[in-house]
């Protein structure tokens, strides 16, 4: 059904990979993420195939990073696709969580501070589960299906990591100038704090489902969901020790696990060198505590 996905987690560059790549794998057309695995399986695989938008002789696959900590997609695509080639791209994870707190604060799906969230919103923590989720996905799929890069080597080297992520789905890269390499997207550099929660969540997703985003996106408009209310908050060295804190058991067991060694993530830093994607070889390096 699929030759490969792209599990996430949130915000590790899945959208800029998939626009950037949207010529040279078959991928949705209508929007990046169908959802179909985890919230809209009921639709029914005929949905599914109908929302890819084929190229000729392309790998077929989906940049679903909500699908990273669920269960239920990664039981549902073992059974459709058993397959397939699994891709994660794992970043700081400090970094990370701020960055989808300051998105769900805009989006109007989190209230509080960021400390708050670490510990009410379990989305926050169940994907940053690294080493818990990797396991699991080795578990069902075999431990030489499922591929690791790092968002921090996207930052690194843009052209090497499309290049290294392609080979993984098997296909040639595509040519991308410098300038195109240097856009970002889906930045939360623009997004302001949702002033009605509720209502601007409520906007959110009637505005996905009428892929108003998408139309917005492409006009080069800012969404005015985001862009009224009082400018998103910058992460402190309290909130980072917090999340760090929360996160140090975690990070031992990505160590372990991908047997490589992320001293700058204890500090909550970027990799400051460009690492090759991993093959996962097994998942019994996870402390069972984490399991």
């Amino acid at each position: 059904m699929i030759d490969f996905v792209c599990i996430g987690p949130m915000r590790t560059g899945t959208t800029w990979l998939h626009e950037r790549l949207s010529s040279t794998l078959s991928l949705p057309g209508q929007e990046k993420e169908t959802k179909f695995f985890d919230l809209k399986y009921k639709r029914g695989t005929v949905w599914y195939q109908s929302q890819m938008r084929l190229v000729p002789g392309a790998p077929r696959g989906e940049f679903g990073p909500t699908y990273f900590h669920s269960h239920l997609a990664r039981k549902r695509i073992a059974q459709l696709s058993p397959g397939c080639t699994i891709i994660a791209i794992l970043r700081e994870p400090v970094a990370r969580l701020f960055s989808l707190y300051k998105m769900k604060l805009a989006f109007g799906t989190v209230r509080g501070s960021f400390e708050d969230a670490l510990h009410h919103d379990p989305e926050l923590m169940m994907s940053a589960r690294y080493a818990f989720n990797l396991a699991a996905w080795a578990s069902s799929f075999g431990p030489a299906q499922v591929h690791v890069l790092f968002y921090d080597s996207l930052l690194l080297d843009s052209r090497r990591f499309v290049a290294d992520f392609c080979q993984l789905c098997g296909t040639a890269p595509p040519k991308l100038s410098e300038e195109v390499l240097r856009q970002r997207v889906n930045s939360s550099a623009g997004w302001r704090q949702a002033i009605l929660p509720l209502a601007t969540s409520a906007a959110a997703e009637a505005a996905w489902r009428l892929r108003f985003r998408k139309l917005l996106r492409q006009c080069g408009l800012p969404n005015p969901s985001l862009t009224f209310g009082k400018q998103l908050p910058e992460i402190t060295p309290a909130m980072a020790a917090c999340a760090r804190n929360l996160l140090a058991g975690e990070i031992v067991a990505v160590e372990a696990l991908l047997g490589i060694e992320l001293g700058a993530w204890r500090e909550s830093r970027p990799n400051p060198i460009y690492i090759e994607p991993i093959v996962m070889k097994s998942s019994q390096n996870v402390p069972p505590i984490l399991r």
